[in-house]
């Protein structure tokens, strides 16, 4: 599951959306339909994400990419229903560079993430 952190929001994305490169380009499978595809993702909450029990999240933390600090994130997936995953049970909550794809973006910072992912997922196995 892929979610971006904004305020107090948690947005998911999917296949094909703005952030939707973890599953076209790396290959994982969306833990939970998303219906709202393109820039803004679809908004989801604890409950949903505990229902969804993704093996993986990906984070990309807005406040922080602008400044704001991580501490909003951390709160939120700190949530007793997301700490109840196996993907925080098994340690794959996974933030990544937001400034470098929120702000920044183009191939390089894709690139880079891609290369920060693959080392989580060796470390992990």
């Amino acid at each position: 599951m892929t979610v971006l952190v904004t305020g107090d929001k948690l947005m998911a994305y999917g296949y094909g959306d703005h952030y939707g490169f973890i599953f076209d380009l790396l290959g994982f499978k969306e833990a939970t339909q998303v219906e709202g595809k393109g820039r803004f993702g679809e908004i989801v909450d604890a409950a949903r994400i505990k229902k969804a029990d993704p093996e993986w999240i990906f984070v990309i933390d807005r406040n922080s990419a602008i400044g704001q600090g991580p501490a909003n994130a951390e709160k939120l997936l700190g949530d007793p229903q997301v700490r109840a995953t196996r993907a925080a049970k098994d340690g794959h909550i996974v933030y990544l560079d937001a400034k470098a794809i929120y702000s920044a973006g183009g191939l390089t910072a894709y690139d880079q993430q891609v290369k920060r992912i693959y080392g989580v997922l060796s470390n992990s196995q």
